[in-house]
């Protein structure tokens, strides 16, 4: 975490080096995009963490990346032993337009009559695992105390089954148990198979970050250039990515105590300094050798 706060605040020194529009402009955008893969490569800024809709990929599986599964719309699924009985539900967010004893933040809503009666579970209260067998992954979304369960809570299950065929997820009831407030539900979609998900944000970040990157030099080539340089000296900001490694030194050198991603400070420090025209002699202190 502390390399993070590190990495952050050389971009934040880097940005002194504006001499002109382009160059200004220019660091601006490779800071924010660091600061944004910085975000996901260190876990947290403030305390979030990633989605629990993604399993990384380890030695002996692959990703699994659900959120792609979010919809713009309630799923619903109609109840197998209760006529009049439904199941609206959204995958990895908050459902649409959730009614009491729902919220804004349920995932899983039952409904009779078009009535919402149960909450089985919120976004920030499920669990994702993998499954074994035809069953790529597993849901588990718990809510509110079951009425007539004591003890128990509402709970949604999904199983996901991969299909790479299946662009629009399709869903098959497993389990009806309303009076157990328990119901499992099929889920086969293409974005189930490992390795063929979407893409979490923090990929597309650390994609833009890479992306603004190269831009940066490539236009940063084109500016010297046209200024006469050759060689090495179309390397735009020269001095500051040779000495890189030195200023890293320094930095390590000093209070490395300070240091830390967990504190909100730095992010009120980050977004506090891209509102001024010349942000470091404001926001940080000059770093001493």
């Amino acid at each position: 975490m502390k390399l993070c706060l590190l990495a952050i605040d050389l971009t934040l020194i880097s940005t002194c080096s504006c001499f002109v529009a382009f160059n200004f402009i220019m660091l601006r955008m490779v800071t924010v995009a660091l600061v944004a893969a910085l975000v996901f490569l260190c876990g947290t800024v403030n305390g979030k963490e990633t989605s629990a809709c993604v399993l990384e990929k380890t030695k002996t599986a692959k990703a699994i990346d659900l959120t792609p599964l979010a919809s713009k719309t309630n799923y619903v699924v109609n109840s197998a032993t209760t006529q009049g009985n439904s199941y609206q539900f959204n995958l990895c967010a908050a459902m649409h337009n959730a009614a009491a004893p729902c919220t804004s933040s349920s995932m899983v809503c039952e409904y009779t009559n078009s009535q919402a009666t149960a909450n089985y579970g919120a976004i920030d209260n499920i669990q994702v695992s993998r499954g074994s067998g035809n069953i790529a992954a597993i849901l588990v979304s718990k809510g509110d105390a079951c009425p007539t369960l004591l003890g128990a809570k509402s709970t949604a299950t999904f199983n996901f089954v991969c299909d790479s065929s299946v662009k629009t997820p399709t869903f098959k009831l497993l389990e009806d148990l309303p009076n157990q407030c328990k119901v499992t539900i099929q889920v086969t979609s293409k974005y189930a198979c490992p390795g063929s998900g979407g893409g979490s944000i923090g990929t597309v970040l650390v994609a833009v970050f890479i992306g603004v990157l190269a831009l940066y030099f490539i236009a940063g080539a084109g500016l010297m250039y046209r200024q006469g340089h050759g060689g090495s000296e179309l390397i735009v900001h020269k001095t500051f990515w040779c000495g890189l490694p030195g200023l890293i030194g320094v930095r390590l050198a000093q209070d490395s105590a300070s240091a830390s991603c967990a504190s909100d400070s730095s992010a009120i420090l980050i977004f506090s300094c891209f509102a001024s025209p010349f942000p470091c002699k404001q926001c940080i202190g000059p770093v001493h050798s």
